[in-house]
Protein backbone atom coordinates (compact mmCIF):
# COMPACT_ATOMS: atom_id res chain seq x y z
CA UNK A 1 0.00 0.00 0.00
CA UNK A 2 1.19 3.27 -1.14
CA UNK A 3 0.52 6.30 1.36
CA UNK A 4 0.96 10.23 -0.31
CA UNK A 5 0.10 12.97 1.99
CA UNK A 6 -0.72 16.37 0.82
CA UNK A 7 -1.68 19.63 2.19
CA UNK A 8 -5.02 21.47 1.14
CA UNK A 9 -4.63 24.76 -1.02
CA UNK A 10 -6.98 27.09 -0.96
CA UNK A 11 -8.09 28.14 -4.51
CA UNK A 12 -10.79 31.86 -4.43
CA UNK A 13 -12.49 32.74 -1.66
CA UNK A 14 -14.44 29.56 -0.42
CA UNK A 15 -12.85 26.63 -2.34
CA UNK A 16 -9.92 24.10 -1.21
CA UNK A 17 -8.38 21.85 -3.62
CA UNK A 18 -5.88 19.08 -3.96
CA UNK A 19 -3.80 17.84 -6.70
CA UNK A 20 -4.00 13.97 -7.93
CA UNK A 21 -0.60 11.69 -7.45
CA UNK A 22 0.95 11.74 -10.88
CA UNK A 23 1.55 8.02 -10.37
CA UNK A 24 -2.39 6.90 -9.98
CA UNK A 25 -3.00 9.61 -13.00
CA UNK A 26 -1.18 7.37 -15.42
CA UNK A 27 -2.26 4.07 -13.99
CA UNK A 28 -5.55 5.46 -14.53
CA UNK A 29 -4.52 6.66 -17.83
CA UNK A 30 -6.18 10.07 -17.56
CA UNK A 31 -6.33 12.91 -19.34
CA UNK A 32 -7.87 16.63 -18.95
CA UNK A 33 -11.92 16.50 -19.19
CA UNK A 34 -11.91 12.47 -17.78
CA UNK A 35 -14.86 12.13 -14.93
CA UNK A 36 -13.54 11.34 -11.53
CA UNK A 37 -15.72 9.68 -9.07
CA UNK A 38 -15.88 10.75 -5.18
CA UNK A 39 -17.37 7.92 -3.40
CA UNK A 40 -18.07 9.36 0.40
CA UNK A 41 -17.43 5.66 2.74
CA UNK A 42 -19.24 5.37 6.18
CA UNK A 43 -16.34 5.86 8.37
CA UNK A 44 -15.16 9.61 7.04
CA UNK A 45 -12.99 8.69 4.01
CA UNK A 46 -13.08 9.66 0.66
CA UNK A 47 -12.43 6.89 -2.33
CA UNK A 48 -11.85 8.19 -5.74
CA UNK A 49 -11.75 6.13 -9.50
CA UNK A 50 -12.15 7.11 -12.72
CA UNK A 51 -15.62 6.85 -13.82
CA UNK A 52 -14.63 4.35 -16.88
CA UNK A 53 -13.89 2.43 -14.05
CA UNK A 54 -16.96 2.54 -12.62
CA UNK A 55 -18.55 1.49 -15.93
CA UNK A 56 -16.30 -1.32 -16.56
CA UNK A 57 -17.57 -2.50 -13.24
CA UNK A 58 -21.03 -2.37 -14.39
CA UNK A 59 -20.98 -4.92 -17.08
CA UNK A 60 -21.74 -8.25 -17.00
CA UNK A 61 -19.13 -10.68 -15.44
CA UNK A 62 -18.54 -14.27 -17.61
CA UNK A 63 -16.65 -17.47 -17.06
CA UNK A 64 -15.60 -19.72 -19.43
CA UNK A 65 -16.17 -24.01 -18.34
CA UNK A 66 -14.06 -26.23 -20.73
CA UNK A 67 -16.20 -28.96 -20.50
CA UNK A 68 -14.29 -31.78 -22.15
CA UNK A 69 -11.69 -31.39 -19.33
CA UNK A 70 -14.39 -32.21 -16.76
CA UNK A 71 -13.98 -36.28 -17.00
CA UNK A 72 -15.88 -36.51 -13.58
CA UNK A 73 -19.37 -34.90 -13.81
CA UNK A 74 -19.32 -33.77 -10.62
CA UNK A 75 -16.00 -31.69 -11.54
CA UNK A 76 -18.43 -29.68 -13.45
CA UNK A 77 -21.42 -29.14 -11.60
CA UNK A 78 -18.87 -27.79 -8.56
CA UNK A 79 -17.41 -25.31 -10.95
CA UNK A 80 -20.71 -24.14 -12.44
CA UNK A 81 -21.89 -23.73 -8.24
CA UNK A 82 -18.21 -22.26 -7.85
CA UNK A 83 -18.88 -19.40 -10.62
CA UNK A 84 -21.92 -18.72 -9.50
CA UNK A 85 -20.89 -18.10 -5.78
CA UNK A 86 -17.76 -15.92 -7.45
CA UNK A 87 -20.36 -13.66 -8.79
CA UNK A 88 -20.52 -14.13 -12.49
CA UNK A 89 -23.09 -13.12 -14.42
CA UNK A 90 -23.07 -14.87 -17.36
CA UNK A 91 -20.91 -19.22 -17.07
CA UNK A 92 -20.44 -20.21 -20.85
CA UNK A 93 -19.80 -24.01 -20.89
CA UNK A 94 -18.21 -24.67 -24.09
CA UNK A 95 -16.86 -27.87 -25.61
CA UNK A 96 -14.39 -28.30 -28.96
CA UNK A 97 -16.28 -30.65 -30.32
CA UNK A 98 -19.94 -31.46 -28.69
CA UNK A 99 -21.27 -31.20 -25.30
CA UNK A 100 -22.04 -34.87 -24.05
CA UNK A 101 -25.04 -35.29 -22.81
CA UNK A 102 -24.11 -35.91 -19.31
CA UNK A 103 -22.86 -32.80 -19.41
CA UNK A 104 -25.55 -31.29 -20.29
CA UNK A 105 -28.26 -33.72 -17.54
CA UNK A 106 -25.91 -32.08 -14.91
CA UNK A 107 -26.02 -28.71 -16.31
CA UNK A 108 -29.39 -28.49 -16.13
CA UNK A 109 -29.91 -30.62 -12.49
CA UNK A 110 -27.09 -28.02 -11.19
CA UNK A 111 -28.99 -24.77 -12.00
CA UNK A 112 -32.01 -26.00 -10.55
CA UNK A 113 -30.36 -26.00 -7.63
CA UNK A 114 -29.14 -21.84 -7.97
CA UNK A 115 -31.65 -18.97 -7.70
CA UNK A 116 -31.86 -16.37 -10.64
CA UNK A 117 -30.03 -18.58 -13.09
CA UNK A 118 -31.08 -19.71 -16.22
CA UNK A 119 -29.64 -21.20 -19.80
CA UNK A 120 -30.49 -18.67 -22.14
CA UNK A 121 -28.41 -20.35 -25.30
CA UNK A 122 -27.83 -24.10 -25.67
CA UNK A 123 -26.02 -25.36 -29.32
CA UNK A 124 -23.75 -28.67 -29.64
CA UNK A 125 -20.80 -26.85 -28.61
CA UNK A 126 -21.89 -24.08 -25.92
CA UNK A 127 -24.01 -23.93 -23.82
CA UNK A 128 -25.00 -20.50 -22.13
CA UNK A 129 -26.26 -19.75 -18.69
CA UNK A 130 -26.86 -16.26 -17.09
CA UNK A 131 -27.79 -15.19 -13.83
CA UNK A 132 -31.01 -12.41 -14.04
CA UNK A 133 -30.96 -11.94 -10.33
CA UNK A 134 -30.28 -8.19 -8.71
CA UNK A 135 -28.41 -8.19 -5.90
CA UNK A 136 -29.57 -5.14 -4.24
CA UNK A 137 -33.09 -6.74 -3.60
CA UNK A 138 -31.92 -9.78 -1.75
CA UNK A 139 -31.02 -7.21 2.16
CA UNK A 140 -28.46 -10.04 4.16
CA UNK A 141 -30.64 -9.70 7.64
CA UNK A 142 -33.57 -11.41 5.64
CA UNK A 143 -32.14 -13.84 3.91
CA UNK A 144 -30.30 -14.96 7.08
CA UNK A 145 -33.03 -15.06 8.82
CA UNK A 146 -35.66 -16.75 5.52
CA UNK A 147 -32.19 -19.56 5.92
CA UNK A 148 -32.49 -19.73 9.50
CA UNK A 149 -36.66 -20.18 9.28
CA UNK A 150 -36.13 -23.31 6.94
CA UNK A 151 -33.83 -24.69 8.98
CA UNK A 152 -35.48 -24.28 12.22
CA UNK A 153 -38.62 -25.49 10.20
CA UNK A 154 -36.56 -29.30 9.48
CA UNK A 155 -35.40 -29.36 12.75
CA UNK A 156 -39.33 -29.39 14.25
CA UNK A 157 -39.97 -31.67 11.92
CA UNK A 158 -36.86 -33.86 12.97
CA UNK A 159 -37.67 -33.91 16.45
CA UNK A 160 -41.46 -35.09 15.94
CA UNK A 161 -39.96 -37.52 13.25
CA UNK A 162 -38.14 -39.08 16.05
CA UNK A 163 -40.81 -40.06 18.60
CA UNK A 164 -42.68 -42.25 17.13
CA UNK A 165 -39.66 -42.89 14.18
CA UNK A 166 -42.27 -41.83 11.49
CA UNK A 167 -40.49 -42.14 8.41
CA UNK A 168 -43.01 -40.14 6.29
CA UNK A 169 -42.33 -37.01 8.48
CA UNK A 170 -38.66 -37.91 7.65
CA UNK A 171 -38.89 -37.33 4.45
CA UNK A 172 -40.80 -34.00 4.29
CA UNK A 173 -37.31 -32.96 5.06
CA UNK A 174 -35.52 -34.07 2.37
CA UNK A 175 -37.96 -31.69 0.53
CA UNK A 176 -36.77 -28.94 2.45
CA UNK A 177 -33.21 -29.26 2.68
CA UNK A 178 -32.30 -28.26 -1.34
CA UNK A 179 -34.32 -24.73 -0.09
CA UNK A 180 -32.04 -24.37 2.24
CA UNK A 181 -28.59 -24.92 0.13
CA UNK A 182 -30.12 -22.67 -2.55
CA UNK A 183 -30.38 -19.97 0.10
CA UNK A 184 -26.89 -20.25 1.24
CA UNK A 185 -25.19 -20.02 -1.99
CA UNK A 186 -27.70 -16.80 -2.72
CA UNK A 187 -25.67 -15.81 0.43
CA UNK A 188 -22.55 -16.97 -0.65
CA UNK A 189 -22.67 -14.98 -3.70
CA UNK A 190 -23.92 -11.87 -2.19
CA UNK A 191 -21.28 -11.66 0.03
CA UNK A 192 -18.80 -12.07 -2.76
CA UNK A 193 -20.18 -9.35 -4.69
CA UNK A 194 -20.29 -7.30 -1.56
CA UNK A 195 -16.68 -7.79 -0.76
CA UNK A 196 -15.78 -6.21 -4.15
CA UNK A 197 -18.48 -3.65 -4.72
CA UNK A 198 -19.34 -1.45 -1.52
CA UNK A 199 -22.13 0.19 -3.15
CA UNK A 200 -23.65 -3.13 -3.00
CA UNK A 201 -22.76 -3.88 0.51
CA UNK A 202 -24.37 -1.10 1.78
CA UNK A 203 -27.25 -1.28 -0.92
CA UNK A 204 -27.95 -5.33 0.77
CA UNK A 205 -27.57 -4.02 4.64
CA UNK A 206 -24.19 -4.60 5.53
CA UNK A 207 -22.73 -1.47 7.45
CA UNK A 208 -19.36 -3.10 8.60
CA UNK A 209 -17.25 -4.61 6.42
CA UNK A 210 -16.46 -7.06 9.12
CA UNK A 211 -20.17 -8.16 9.01
CA UNK A 212 -19.26 -10.42 5.41
CA UNK A 213 -17.00 -12.74 7.12
CA UNK A 214 -19.83 -13.10 10.18
CA UNK A 215 -22.51 -13.71 7.72
CA UNK A 216 -20.35 -16.33 5.40
CA UNK A 217 -19.54 -18.58 8.66
CA UNK A 218 -23.32 -17.70 9.86
CA UNK A 219 -24.62 -18.90 6.73
CA UNK A 220 -22.16 -21.91 6.74
CA UNK A 221 -23.16 -23.00 9.89
CA UNK A 222 -27.04 -23.13 9.17
CA UNK A 223 -26.36 -24.78 6.19
CA UNK A 224 -24.11 -27.76 7.91
CA UNK A 225 -27.01 -28.01 10.59
CA UNK A 226 -29.26 -28.12 7.75
CA UNK A 227 -27.19 -31.58 6.19
CA UNK A 228 -27.54 -32.80 9.78
CA UNK A 229 -30.68 -32.82 9.56
CA UNK A 230 -31.16 -34.45 6.50
CA UNK A 231 -28.51 -36.86 7.20
CA UNK A 232 -30.34 -37.96 10.65
CA UNK A 233 -33.82 -38.14 8.90
CA UNK A 234 -32.40 -40.86 6.65
CA UNK A 235 -31.38 -42.72 9.90
CA UNK A 236 -34.85 -42.92 10.65
CA UNK A 237 -36.49 -44.70 7.59
CA UNK A 238 -33.61 -47.39 8.67
CA UNK A 239 -35.05 -47.42 12.36
CA UNK A 240 -38.46 -47.40 11.34
CA UNK A 241 -38.75 -51.45 10.94
CA UNK A 242 -37.05 -52.10 14.23
CA UNK A 243 -39.50 -49.76 16.34
CA UNK A 244 -40.54 -52.60 18.73
CA UNK A 245 -36.93 -53.16 19.50
CA UNK A 246 -36.13 -49.79 20.72
CA UNK A 247 -37.38 -48.47 24.09
CA UNK A 248 -39.34 -45.13 24.82
CA UNK A 249 -36.90 -43.62 27.33
CA UNK A 250 -34.25 -43.61 23.99
CA UNK A 251 -36.88 -41.69 21.92
CA UNK A 252 -37.69 -39.54 24.62
CA UNK A 253 -34.39 -38.82 25.33
CA UNK A 254 -33.59 -38.17 21.59
CA UNK A 255 -36.73 -35.97 21.30
CA UNK A 256 -35.60 -33.99 24.33
CA UNK A 257 -31.90 -33.86 22.91
CA UNK A 258 -33.33 -32.57 19.90
CA UNK A 259 -35.53 -29.93 21.62
CA UNK A 260 -32.74 -28.32 23.47
CA UNK A 261 -30.41 -28.26 20.66
CA UNK A 262 -33.32 -26.34 18.87
CA UNK A 263 -33.77 -23.96 21.37
CA UNK A 264 -30.37 -23.27 21.65
CA UNK A 265 -29.90 -22.71 17.70
CA UNK A 266 -32.81 -20.43 17.81
CA UNK A 267 -31.88 -18.07 20.83
CA UNK A 268 -28.07 -17.63 19.18
CA UNK A 269 -29.60 -16.62 16.05
CA UNK A 270 -31.60 -14.14 18.09
CA UNK A 271 -29.03 -13.05 20.37
CA UNK A 272 -27.18 -12.55 16.52
CA UNK A 273 -29.28 -9.69 15.64
CA UNK A 274 -30.17 -8.23 18.76
CA UNK A 275 -25.89 -8.39 19.62
CA UNK A 276 -27.05 -9.51 23.21
CA UNK A 277 -23.92 -10.21 24.96
CA UNK A 278 -25.37 -11.78 28.09
CA UNK A 279 -27.48 -14.17 26.14
CA UNK A 280 -25.02 -15.24 24.07
CA UNK A 281 -22.43 -16.12 26.66
CA UNK A 282 -25.61 -18.36 28.53
CA UNK A 283 -25.98 -19.87 25.70
CA UNK A 284 -22.29 -21.00 25.37
CA UNK A 285 -22.55 -21.81 29.07
CA UNK A 286 -25.61 -23.78 28.28
CA UNK A 287 -23.85 -25.72 25.14
CA UNK A 288 -21.14 -26.74 27.55
CA UNK A 289 -22.72 -27.81 30.29
CA UNK A 290 -25.25 -29.85 28.01
CA UNK A 291 -23.63 -31.24 25.13
CA UNK A 292 -20.10 -30.94 25.03
CA UNK A 293 -17.96 -34.04 24.92
CA UNK A 294 -21.30 -35.74 26.13
CA UNK A 295 -22.23 -38.11 22.92
CA UNK A 296 -20.48 -40.94 24.62
CA UNK A 297 -21.78 -41.08 27.65
CA UNK A 298 -25.60 -40.54 26.13
CA UNK A 299 -25.17 -43.43 24.24
CA UNK A 300 -23.81 -45.52 27.34
CA UNK A 301 -26.76 -44.18 29.06
CA UNK A 302 -29.01 -45.54 26.54
CA UNK A 303 -27.34 -48.69 25.40
CA UNK A 304 -29.55 -50.58 27.62
CA UNK A 305 -32.60 -49.83 26.08
CA UNK A 306 -31.63 -50.66 22.51
CA UNK A 307 -32.27 -54.59 21.55
CA UNK A 308 -31.91 -53.77 18.14
CA UNK A 309 -28.09 -54.51 18.11
CA UNK A 310 -27.56 -52.64 14.40
CA UNK A 311 -30.10 -50.02 15.81
CA UNK A 312 -27.23 -48.72 18.06
CA UNK A 313 -25.05 -47.38 15.56
CA UNK A 314 -27.52 -45.67 14.07
CA UNK A 315 -28.83 -43.71 17.36
CA UNK A 316 -25.18 -43.25 18.10
CA UNK A 317 -24.79 -41.15 14.81
CA UNK A 318 -28.33 -39.39 15.67
CA UNK A 319 -27.01 -38.40 18.88
CA UNK A 320 -23.61 -37.27 17.35
CA UNK A 321 -25.73 -35.32 15.11
CA UNK A 322 -27.45 -33.81 17.80
CA UNK A 323 -24.41 -32.65 19.12
CA UNK A 324 -23.06 -31.33 16.47
CA UNK A 325 -25.91 -29.02 15.62
CA UNK A 326 -25.55 -27.23 19.20
CA UNK A 327 -22.10 -26.90 18.86
CA UNK A 328 -22.91 -24.98 15.41
CA UNK A 329 -25.13 -23.10 17.28
CA UNK A 330 -23.19 -22.25 19.82
CA UNK A 331 -20.06 -21.46 17.39
CA UNK A 332 -23.52 -18.64 16.23
CA UNK A 333 -23.36 -17.21 20.03
CA UNK A 334 -19.78 -16.57 19.80
CA UNK A 335 -20.51 -14.48 16.62
CA UNK A 336 -22.64 -12.87 18.36
CA UNK A 337 -20.61 -11.79 21.14
CA UNK A 338 -18.10 -10.97 18.88
CA UNK A 339 -20.75 -8.76 16.80
CA UNK A 340 -21.77 -6.83 19.94
CA UNK A 341 -18.56 -5.96 21.03
CA UNK A 342 -18.33 -3.50 18.27
CA UNK A 343 -20.51 -0.95 20.32
CA UNK A 344 -19.96 0.23 23.41
CA UNK A 345 -22.01 -1.57 26.50
CA UNK A 346 -21.42 -1.53 30.29
CA UNK A 347 -19.31 -4.79 29.76
CA UNK A 348 -16.71 -3.00 27.10
CA UNK A 349 -15.94 0.17 24.84
CA UNK A 350 -13.53 0.68 22.11
CA UNK A 351 -11.16 3.40 22.92
CA UNK A 352 -8.46 4.88 21.68
CA UNK A 353 -5.11 4.35 24.00
CA UNK A 354 -4.81 8.37 25.16
CA UNK A 355 -8.49 8.08 26.42
CA UNK A 356 -8.21 4.65 28.23
CA UNK A 357 -4.85 6.20 30.12
CA UNK A 358 -7.38 8.74 30.83
CA UNK A 359 -9.40 6.67 32.30
CA UNK A 360 -7.50 4.49 34.57
CA UNK A 361 -6.16 7.55 36.49
CA UNK A 362 -9.32 9.18 37.21
CA UNK A 363 -12.13 8.04 39.19
CA UNK A 364 -14.20 7.46 35.81
CA UNK A 365 -13.72 3.34 35.69
CA UNK A 366 -15.60 3.16 39.39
Amino acid sequence: MIVIVRKLQKVGHNTLSITLPNQWIKEMRLKKGDAVVFIFENDGSIRLKPSSLTDREKQKREAIIYSDQCNDPSLLERLIVSNYVLGHDIIRIVSSTSIKASHLEIVKKTISKLIGVAIIEETPLQVLLQCVIDPSSFPLQVLIRRLYIIVSTMHKELSDALKELNSDLARQIFLREPEADKIHLLISRLLTLAQENKELSSLIGIEDIKDIILYRIVSINLERIADWIESMSKYIELLEPNRNFIGEEVLNYLVEMSHLSHTLCFNAVSSLFTCDIEEANKIIQNYKETFQDRDSKIMHKLTEYIQCRPCGPLIGVIVFGLVRIAELGSEIAELAINRGMRKPSKFSESLERDEILKKLYTTELY
